[in-house]
């Protein structure tokens, strides 16, 4: 009788998926940084919201952002 060690399996990480829409702040006038994404979400009661992710304040941030579609891929 042979044995054989099963080999851990990992698993399924979820599906990333492409955020509709990227965050840019202001920092100077007509200067614009990407400073997150943001996804739809389904809600309780079917309704929808936004995640919004966050990934930094740059200096000289005036506090406005903008949500806007983001760049196509570039195909290589």
């Amino acid at each position: 009788m042979a044995f054989v060690k099963k080999q851990p399996t990992k698993p399924a990480e979820p599906e990333k998926r492409r955020p509709e829409f990227v965050i840019r702040a202001k920092v100077k006038d007509d200067v614009w940084v990407s400073i997150g994404a943001m996804w739809s979400a389904q809600l309780p009661g079917g309704k929808t919201g936004w995640s919004i992710k966050i990934n930094q304040a740059p200096l000289g941030w005036t506090g406005d952002a903008l949500a806007m579609e983001p760049l196509p891929d570039k195909e290589e």
